[in-house]
């Protein structure tokens, strides 16, 4: 998923009527620099294709999220093997949280003209910190 054209459905008409009383002074205060309104409010939407739909999900940063569907899910965690590491909806949640995060990449690496193994044990990712 290419998060820089990420869309999302809303369960009311406007995005200002999701927020959650206690938060809209901070939504009001951050919202200039944050969403781009006056540039890109007068697109077209449906000239993308869906490429996942989910009922949940949790994007960190750029090329690291977790979407949640009814029969799978879909998920990228930029740096960190999924082969290796368990990248499911808690791990992600309780990074989001603030949680430390542990990862684990093993593979091949050309080093001096010869095959090496590594096996490199990290702070998670760069986007689960």
């Amino acid at each position: 998923m290419d998060t820089d054209s990420m869309y999302f459905a809303l369960s009311a008409d406007t995005l200002e009527a999701v927020v959650k009383p206690e938060l809209a002074a901070e939504f009001d205060n951050c919202r200039k620099d944050r969403l781009a309104w006056d540039t890109w409010s007068n697109r077209t939407p449906g000239l993308f294709q869906l490429e996942f739909e989910g009922h949940r999900g949790i994007a960190l940063c750029s090329k690291c999220y977790f979407v949640e569907g009814d029969k799978k899910s879909k998920h990228s965690s930029n740096g960190m093997s999924a082969r290796h590491n368990s990248l499911a909806w808690e791990r992600y949640k309780m990074a989001l949280e603030g949680s430390v995060d542990r990862a684990e990449n093993r593979g091949f690496r050309l080093r001096n003209r010869k095959m090496t193994t590594y096996h490199q044990k990290k702070t998670g990712s760069k986007c689960l910190l």
